[in-house]
């Protein structure tokens, strides 16, 4: 998966480098000054973050929909019906986030486009490893003189398996990421309070104290 770099994370960085230029001559050597810092940076790359995991949403849904994709096509083929044909058919029905793709593909097939060239135009549209790994066998098994129809059953196995493993590889690191996440904002939540509270705090108590030593050795 790419993430394009887009102009509206300038925004974001350049805000970022005035909060920290502003944080640096206000606050340098106060105790605001490291949370200016956090603050700058989380504002710096917040965009790009939201965007990598609606992208990452995006790229689950295109797979899901690209294996219920393949059952279609493959029930189509199956009946006897010729693959951009069939292809066309099935473009009809809703596949969320991948209906431009496969309305682009369908009208490739309508204007004559070989099938496989078609079929690695829309994969590099999905920019999605799964389904250019799936793409790559289909063109392969077809120059081989292999039965694309049989070739689309195989994939379609190949898809299912590699969505069982994703998810159980997922389910297995799912709660060491969430016990990361908290570890993470924990120490971020622990070290704003000793920032901006205890260290106050002692030093209150340490100049206090020095008062005192003071007055009576006075």
């Amino acid at each position: 998966m790419i993430l394009k770099f887009k102009k509206i994370y300038f925004v974001g960085i350049i805000l970022s480098v005035i909060l920290l230029t502003v944080d640096y001559f206000l606050f340098w050597g106060e105790r605001w000054f490291y949370p200016g810092i956090v603050i700058a940076i989380s504002i710096g790359w917040l965009q790009f973050w939201m965007d990598y995991t609606k992208e990452i949403k995006r790229q689950k849904e295109i797979e899901l929909k690209f294996l219920e994709f393949v059952r279609n096509l493959v029930e189509n083929v199956r009946s006897g019906i010729p693959v951009p044909k069939a292809i066309s058919q099935v473009s009809t029905k809703d596949y969320g986030a991948l209906n431009p793709y496969i309305k682009k593909l369908a009208y490739q097939m309508e204007w004559g486009v070989p099938v496989p060239e078609a079929f690695v135009t829309f994969a590099k549209d999905t920019r999605n490893d799964i389904i250019k790994r799936a793409v790559t066998i289909i063109i392969e098994a077809e120059k081989s003189g292999g039965d694309i129809g049989d070739v689309l059953v195989s994939v379609a196995g190949s898809l299912i398996d590699i969505k069982k493993m994703k998810q159980e590889r997922r389910a297995s690191v799912y709660s060491q990421i969430v016990q990361g996440y908290i570890v993470y904002f924990v120490f971020i939540a622990i070290m704003l309070a000793l920032q901006l509270w205890l260290f106050p705090q002692l030093t209150d108590i340490f100049q206090k104290g020095q008062s005192k030593a003071d007055c009576c050795i006075a």
